[in-house]
């Protein structure tokens, strides 16, 4: 079977350039470790509700170009594994003498096969971890958002009632 090289750019890669090319830039960490929210939220004062949401929303936009990237290189291996699935039944079946079926069962057990085979069940793994992240980092800012909003409503009735 012929030795498939795989691409030396990613279809993220060419993506990045792209979207650097309209001004866009890939997101940094926001901090070190992404913060908790807090099991009471009302041990926290409105502006330290405000700064722990502003940093779960930048979490969030960095997890989603995480996985963005992540799908891309998911997606990258799968249709490198598809080439190399297909020629390795096209070399096996050319003569015409190796049924189809023999030649499945021999490109399932070719080393390369097998190694993009794994390669692909890691890089799903890896975007399967990612979007988990990245939901949690929205549902975060979204518990936060809603806690800001009722703190808001509450000074608002209270104003008014209090005329």
């Amino acid at each position: 079977m012929t030795k498939l090289v795989l691409a030396p750019a990613s279809s993220f890669a060419y993506a990045e350039r792209i979207a650097r090319s309209f001004g866009f830039e890939r997101p940094e960490a926001p901090t070190e470790h992404p913060a908790e929210v807090p099991l009471d939220l009302g041990e926290l004062t409105p502006d330290e509700m405000m700064n722990l949401y502003a940093e779960f929303s930048a979490w969030a936009g960095y997890a989603a170009v995480k996985v963005a990237e992540a799908e891309a290189m998911e997606e990258d291996v799968e249709g490198d594994l598809k080439v190399a699935e297909a020629r390795f039944i096209i070399n096996e079946t050319e003569g015409g003498e190796e049924k189809v079926t023999v030649a499945r069962s021999r490109r399932d057990s070719d080393p390369q096969i097998v190694r993009l085979r794994k390669e692909l069940r890691r890089r799903r793994a890896v975007r399967k971890l990612l979007t988990t992240y990245f939901g949690n980092f929205e549902r975060s800012a979204a518990v936060l958002s809603r806690e800001l909003t009722r703190r808001t409503g509450l000074g608002v009735h209270e104003g008014r009632s209090s005329r």
